[in-house]
């Protein structure tokens, strides 16, 4: 079973990018992330964000959920910018299981840049070496195929069944296979 701690924060660094907490001043950006219609079309989410202060909401939630050790939320940042590219995390974590859920956004400026690609592999690390999951799954929309593509580069596997507009994808510890 997982004992997970992520205090402190753990800051991740790649070639181009540092993924670190989530802060306050994020809302703002992370709000147009949220609610700009070509971004968030394939987000499979219930409801969005009305305003900036509902996002501001979300980051509290997400702040505590990292100070209880159930879910660790990364802003994507290029090095040596001052506005988030996008946001990433490990989510609907099942410590019982060893497993979690990958999730991401990246803004659509950033888009075909290579940047989530990197995003995934240092979250992908983080959460197999230092978490020590054994599976980590992924589910995007049918529709979205860079998502899919890049999932199966990783070589995350597409589950028989999804629900709805939904797909899974499924990865296994490559430590413990």
């Amino acid at each position: 079973m997982l004992q997970l701690n992520f205090t402190p924060f753990p800051i991740l660094e790649t070639e181009r990018l540092i993924l670190r907490a989530v802060i306050p001043e994020d809302a703002e950006e992370m709000f147009i992330q949220r609610t700009d219609k070509e971004i968030s079309r394939y987000i499979l989410r219930k409801k969005t964000d009305a305003s900036p202060a509902d996002t501001l909401e979300l980051i509290k939630r997400i702040t505590r959920q990292v100070e209880d050790n159930e879910a660790i939320f990364w802003i994507i940042m290029l090095k040596g910018a001052t506005r988030p590219t996008g946001t990433i995390s490990f989510w609907n974590i099942w410590k019982e299981d060893d497993r979690a859920e990958i999730g991401y956004i990246l803004h659509k400026d950033f888009w075909k840049m290579g940047i989530m690609q990197e995003a995934v592999g240092a979250v992908l690390r983080y959460g197999f070496e230092q978490m020590q999951l054994k599976v980590v799954e992924a589910s995007t929309h049918r529709e979205n195929i860079p998502s899919r593509k890049l999932l199966e580069r990783y070589g995350f596997k597409l589950l028989p069944a999804g629900q709805g507009d939904a797909v899974m994808y499924i990865l296994d510890n490559p430590a413990t296979v």
